[in-house]
């Protein structure tokens, strides 16, 4: 399923759609609007397509907190299999990445409670309602229709999962969890895919876009909606768009 599999995102303004989107369908042959997720945009079968920003406002409505505190709210997502040339973007492949072992409840209470991710976690993260709860059971439902989950996975109560979802997103701001390259770290996803939440933070650059490069596994309704492999890390590669 992955063989060539290559992704490029990036942001752009509401008055730049007219020049960029001719460009997604002459490479693509036509593109795709995403409806309820981000994550739409990484379907093996969409080649190039956009995110409008009331997309981050639908089946993830508080995960998409921290898009609507970055410096991009209110810009549209573009992805797209081959790059935009002269525009800054990441990258994203799949890798051989393991996780090598995941944090203890300690370690996952420490990175949750880091002020450096305090400082940062958007207003909305925090509030959790019934609609949370049953997009989130419903991911895990999906997961255990397709076959990627344990029924006794498919029944974990989200406030259960949500400090490693914090912790998670946490790793991206100070890392803990990281390899080290020359003279740079490469931070990771945590947990597997059942304990990682809102992917797409991490895989479109809304944390960690200070790092050349990011090391993420997609989330349950990642996997659902674009029916990528479970646990499957991708290389998140910055990429300035300037031509060396």
């Amino acid at each position: 399923m992955l063989e060539n599999y290559c992704r490029y995102a990036y942001f752009i303004k509401p008055e730049e759609l007219s020049e960029i989107e001719p460009r997604l369908k002459s490479g693509a042959g036509r593109s795709y609007r995403a409806r309820q997720m981000i994550c739409e945009l990484l379907h093996p079968k969409r080649e190039g397509g956009i995110a409008p920003p009331e997309v981050w406002n639908k089946n993830c409505r508080r995960q998409g907190s921290w898009y609507r505190a970055s410096e991009h709210n209110g810009e549209i997502l573009v992805v797209t299999n081959s790059p935009l040339e002269g525009r800054p973007g990441v990258k994203i492949v799949p890798t051989d990445f393991k996780l090598p072992r995941r944090p203890g409840p300690e370690e996952i209470q420490a990175l949750a409670g880091l002020p450096a991710y305090r400082e940062q976690e958007p207003q909305g993260w925090n509030t959790i309602d019934d609609f949370d709860r049953e997009q989130f059971r419903l991911f895990r439902q999906g997961l255990l229709k397709l076959g990627l989950a344990s029924p006794e996975e498919a029944e974990e109560r989200f406030e259960s999962a949500f400090p490693g979802h914090c912790a998670n997103h946490a790793n991206f701001i100070e890392p803990r969890f990281f390899l080290e390259r020359g003279c740079g770290i490469i931070p990771y996803s945590i947990g597997s895919t059942l304990q990682v939440c809102s992917a797409c933070v991490e895989l479109f650059g809304l944390l960690g876009d200070q790092f050349d490069e990011k090391l993420v596994v997609l989330c349950p309704g990642a996997v659902v909606t674009t029916g990528l492999p479970r646990d499957q890390y991708f290389s998140v590669l910055r990429d300035s768009g300037v031509k060396t």
